[in-house]
């Protein structure tokens, strides 16, 4: 079995929670993240991780400062 390293280059802005549309990817503690809904009347959204293994989920403050991936610019992958 192959394993690659990847290696993207993305167009991100640094924006509020509450700004990002559902179901976008976002960063968060150096963790990739996928909104999966906005919760009313609480001003946050349920969020979940990306990756391999236990998907942890939270509920983020709508308030909260992310990184919003608007685009990937860029994706190269070498063989490890």
């Amino acid at each position: 079995m192959l394993i690659y390293l990847m290696w993207m280059k993305f167009k991100t802005e640094e924006v509020k929670l509450g700004r990002v549309p559902v179901g976008s990817i976002i960063v968060h503690q150096e963790r990739a993240w996928k909104i999966i809904n906005k919760i009313d009347g609480q001003s946050a959204a349920l969020i979940t991780n990306i990756g391999d293994g236990d998907r942890e989920s939270i509920l983020l403050a709508s308030s909260a400062i992310v990184c919003y991936i608007i685009d990937v610019i860029k994706i190269s992958k070498e063989a490890i």
